[in-house]
């Protein structure tokens, strides 16, 4: 297509058919996995592992980024100081740069980045209102 030369399917090797077989199979035991740990409602740590693994290979899985924010929503942001939920949206920012970079026209992956950096701005104001209404408490007293 557009130039490509087709190469005929009987003559594709081997070993790059068992390198394919195997990667197909990697993918598959990855989904199941999330999967499995999604309706096992597994810890955070290995469901985000898991999540990330399969996103590297396929961006384009909205579920799986759907599960990640369900994940942090849930599991790892009610238990963390506004700091430590920076820090943590700051490595999801990393990934999703590097898949971005990989995979710059997936929408799934820009509904994601939307949806941390919004969290991360309402965190943020709200950070400063809870500032602003200690300072006036400060100065009624």
């Amino acid at each position: 297509m557009h130039g490509r030369k087709r190469i005929d399917p009987s003559k594709i090797d081997e070993k790059k058919k068992e390198a394919q077989k195997k990667k197909l199979e990697a993918y598959a035991k990855g989904v199941a996995g999330a999967f499995a740990l999604r309706k096992a409602r597994g810890p955070a740590k290995d469901a985000l592992y898991a999540t990330r693994k399969v996103l590297e290979v396929n961006g384009d899985f909205y579920t799986l980024w759907n599960y990640r924010r369900e994940v942090y929503v849930q599991q790892i942001l009610p238990d963390q100081s506004v700091a430590e939920q920076l820090a943590t949206f700051g490595t999801e920012l990393s990934f999703l740069e590097t898949s971005i970079a990989e995979n710059p026209k997936s929408y799934p992956i820009w509904n994601h980045r939307l949806w941390v950096v919004q969290t991360i701005l309402a965190m943020k104001e709200e950070e400063k209102e809870d500032k602003k209404e200690k300072e006036e408490e400060e100065k009624e007293e």
